[in-house]
């Protein structure tokens, strides 16, 4: 079996709890890896381009962009005081799948870490969902992190004897 190395990580994130708790596995592994990691946010500007948010549009794209900008400032700073020294990170525009692919082979990423479903269920229904894009097109491995489950019963691993 071959050695598994990651010299380079990608989080995508959308500003979700799933795409922080994605961030938490990527930073650990980046961390574990000693790995450069690179935090971006697609900001889909063709989820603006409405007739219905008429006059808004402008301002929609902007409230958008200050939320991704605080997104991924706030992973890079959880990356940093985790111990990951190479963190840069990048809100660009686009459709997400298409641009994180993208994005992740311009940058020779060797791993993405998505999380499992994010802030967009209109998205998600209508398109599909990004990280089931990034695994059927991305030219690396991707981790696709879910998020922690409720504690129940029917959810709890089971006991080892």
């Amino acid at each position: 079996m071959a050695d598994v190395i990651y010299h380079h990580v990608l989080i995508a994130t959308d500003g979700s709890a799933a795409a922080l708790e994605a961030a938490r596995q990527g930073i650990a592994i980046a961390r574990a890896f000693h790995a450069t990691l690179s935090v971006v946010a697609v900001l889909n500007t063709y989820a603006f381009l409405s007739e219905q948010t008429g006059a808004f549009t402008a301002e929609l794209i902007d409230e958008e962009q200050a939320f991704l900008d605080q997104s991924v400032a706030e992973i890079a700073r959880l990356a940093r005081q985790g111990g990951v020294e190479s963190v840069d990170t990048a809100v660009v525009n686009g459709s997400p799948g298409p641009t994180l692919v993208a994005t992740a082979d311009e940058r020779w990423v060797d791993l993405i870490v998505a999380g499992s479903h994010g802030r967009n269920l209109v998205e998600r229904l209508v398109l599909g969902s990004t990280s089931e894009y990034l695994v059927t097109h991305a030219h690396c491995p991707v981790l696709v992190v879910r998020p922690p489950a409720e504690k129940s019963d029917a959810t709890s691993r089971p006991e080892s004897s």
